[in-house]
């Protein structure tokens, strides 16, 4: 099986997560990772698959793509690790709710991880606009909802 990562500028490159273990650092493992999260910097490279986005749709395409070891799988995600870009708040699970919630107030907004998404102002809501909270990192907004949703 082999699964790279290449730098695609503004995006962030991702490695593909493999039986939910972390062997890409491994010698004569099964997975290989081609250089970091971020990529190689002036390394062109060709792939047999691109898949666009690593939220849990994106990644589990890419690694039943991956099963077959005859050809090569990039994942494309413009954020990057969630623990990384949000620090404490996802490592704590009283935290979750910070940055998630529909108040539209970019303050209250995480870039690294969060695409700030807002409606515009709802005459039923009292003219007010909500934040609909849409992950950007890798594993998408299932890494980072808590379970939640917006309706």
């Amino acid at each position: 099986m082999r699964i790279h990562s290449i730098s695609l500028l503004p995006f962030i490159i991702s490695p593909v997560i493999s039986d939910a273990s972390w062997g890409f650092f491994q010698q004569g493992g099964t997975t290989k990772l081609f250089g970091s999260s971020i990529g190689l910097l002036g390394k062109d490279a060709t792939y047999d698959y691109v898949i666009v986005g690593g939220g849990t749709s994106g990644l589990t395409v890419a690694k039943r793509l991956a099963e077959n070891p005859a050809v090569s799988v990039a994942v494309i995600e413009a954020g990057g690790f969630y623990e990384l870009d949000n620090s404490n708040v996802s490592q704590i699970p009283a935290f979750h709710t910070v940055n998630s919630n529909s108040d539209p107030d970019p303050a209250n907004i995480q870039p690294l991880i969060d695409w700030g998404v807002t409606t515009t102002a709802q005459a039923g809501l009292n003219n007010r606009k909500l934040h609909y909270s849409q992950g950007k990192t890798l594993g998408g907004s299932s890494a980072r909802n808590g379970g939640v949703y917006h309706r």
